[in-house]
């Protein structure tokens, strides 16, 4: 078999987000690492977006050019595998065509698991569609990771170039409040905490920007594909520090986050979200909780209900309890009922199932 593993895989989960990707490529060419990368794309949004994707990478001022085909050990995750590479550094690009829509865990899933079978690599970095990262944002997560003995790595996220205030150096799981919180939100960035004080509370890394060493990655393969999506990241934490990693934030690391772009989903409090994100918040709330927090699960339902009370005035009143119900049903994956409804403009017109991130 010809092989061409470099030293980082970069695995990008899309749903019909073709020019975040191209945009996100376009970055990924002009990192500063000593290093190799390969990028590993698997396109969860079925045969037109697939197309429309490779389509976006290769048109004139795209990213990739097209590569010679290689053999890869992936046929059953996917109906066809394109191989490309980035045009300046010449970057392997694989982008797979899910057989069905997987999710954010099952997407990953097809690349992370069969790349743990192979060497040649000792981390593997995790980024959302709609990031855009700064030239030396891999390189600061290995030499963080490596420094500091973690097993998970999150970046410096902010929301545009030109902002002086952070979006998130991690998460925290807030089990009196059943809620999430950014880790040094609206700090500062040009202020570099202390890494000690950030581990301290830190649970996970924003799914956004997540680098696992390889030890780590292949404790927590499989992904648990319960969630379809959100929650995800806070997962990966627990099962992480229950395995015996530790979870850590490069300041120096920085990517730009352009935050929900195919779930409906947004950072701002006086937007509303869509009805999956929401139904999916509320469901995957409780089964968070009742895999890791199991004690908590009838007052994470009571303050759940609070929760969704505060969505009366924008409308997702409904489907948060709606969520809040299948979730205490014990509902998991893909919600097909109601991923039949959404719809993000712009996107291909599909009775393919729901969107991943």
């Amino acid at each position: 078999m010809n092989r061409e593993w470099p030293s980082t895989p970069v695995i990008i989960v899309s749903y019909r987000t073709a020019d975040d990707v191209a945009g996100c490529l376009e970055t990924l060419d002009a990192l500063h690492t000593e290093t190799d990368i390969s990028v590993h794309i698997c396109e969860n949004g079925g045969a037109a977006a697939w197309d429309n994707l490779c389509a976006a990478l290769l048109r004139p001022g795209g990213p990739c050019q097209p590569a010679d085909d290689l053999s890869f050990p992936f046929g059953t995750c996917f109906n066809r595998i394109a191989c490309l590479r980035l045009r300046r550094s010449g970057s392997l690009v694989l982008v797979g065509e899910a057989r069905e829509n997987l999710g954010y865990a099952g997407g990953i899933n097809t690349w992370l698991s069969p790349l743990t079978k192979l060497s040649g690599w000792s981390g593997c970095w995790i980024l959302n569609p709609d990031t855009l990262v700064a030239p030396d944002a891999l390189t600061a997560l290995a030499v963080h990771a490596s420094n500091r003995d973690l097993g998970i790595v999150g970046s410096r996220i902010m929301a545009a170039p030109t902002d002086t205030h952070v979006v998130s150096r991690g998460l925290r799981w807030r089990r009196v409040f059943a809620s999430t919180s950014a880790v040094g939100g609206n700090s500062l960035a040009a202020d570099e905490p202390n890494p000690e004080a950030i581990e301290a509370v830190l649970d996970a890394a924003s799914g956004a920007s997540c680098y696992l060493t390889r030890p780590c990655a292949e404790a927590l393969v499989p992904l648990d594909e319960q969630y379809f999506l959100l929650f995800e990241d806070l997962d990966w934490g627990a099962r992480a520090r229950r395995a015996g990693y530790r979870i850590g934030h490069a300041h120096s690391s920085v990517v730009i986050d352009l935050g929900g772009t195919s779930i409906g989903s947004s950072r701002s409090t006086g937007s509303v979200a869509s009805p999956l994100s929401t139904y999916l918040e509320f469901r995957n709330r409780l089964l968070f909780v009742r895999a890791h927090h199991h004690r908590w699960l009838m007052w994470t339902t009571l303050m759940g209900c609070l929760h969704a009370i505060r969505l009366l005035p924008r409308g997702g009143f409904g489907p948060a309890v709606r969520g809040l119900l299948a979730g205490l049903q014990g509902e998991t994956g893909r919600p097909d009922w109601l991923v039949a409804r959404h719809h993000v403009p712009g996107s291909f017109p599909s009775t393919q199932a729901p969107p991943s991130p």
